[in-house]
């Protein structure tokens, strides 16, 4: 999970709440609004976002086939 404005949203906010505020924290994070909502939408059924920082191309590759043999549905660059 992204940290800073959606932990801060996640953990004001009761389990109806936090869908009003869940998108503006996306986007608030630097997440563009149309891949927000997709992101919105998963975790409403349920899934989870995570967000990470490569050292470099090689860590980038590295992570993104673990999570893939771990059954990642989705990456997004």
């Amino acid at each position: 999970m992204i940290a800073g404005p959606l932990v801060a949203a996640a953990a004001g906010a009761g389990a109806g709440g936090i869908a009003g505020g869940l998108l503006g924290a996306l986007i608030g994070a630097g997440i563009p609004k149309e891949r927000a909502v997709v992101y919105e939408q998963g975790i409403k059924e349920g899934n989870i976002v995570i967000g990470f920082h490569p050292r470099n191309e090689a860590d980038a590759e590295y992570i993104e086939n673990e999570w893939i043999k771990n059954g990642v549905m989705e990456i997004h660059h």
